[in-house]
């Protein structure tokens, strides 16, 4: 089921970068797309609720006060990110998704198996 998971968001991933190619390739003014940009330009609303989420509740130095760390999750790491390629960012979480699916049925797969000669006897 997981890897189900992961293979689908690999697939909508490599989707998402063909169509951030195909933008590059017919924009006229800048030469490469940022993904901030990319993702401002078709749904700010969810780049901004993302940024609350992150900066809020999944930053460690946001849930844990007595840390008295400043909050570093969106701000260097994620704001980089989101400021390379669009299509270089895209295809590289296809490639990590549609590899950790593929991760995940070979383990699987060599369970289902041992498992199965462990039901007949056999060693």
């Amino acid at each position: 089921m997981v890897r189900g998971i992961f293979r689908i968001l690999g697939y909508l991933f490599g989707l998402l970068a063909i169509y951030a190619i195909w933008l590059d390739l017919t924009a006229t003014s800048e030469a490469s797309l940022a993904l901030g940009t990319f993702w401002a330009n078709h749904h700010i609303n969810s780049l901004l609720f993302t940024q609350n989420l992150v900066s809020r509740y999944v930053d460690p130095c946001a849930l844990i006060v007595g840390l008295g760390c400043e909050p570093f999750l969106w701000l260097p790491v994620i704001s980089t990110f989101l400021g390379w390629p669009a299509a270089l960012d895209l295809l590289f979480m296809a490639a990590v998704f549609g590899g950790f699916g593929r991760v995940m049925r070979r383990r699987y797969d060599h369970r289902i198996s041992a498992r199965s000669l462990k039901r007949r006897g056999e060693k």
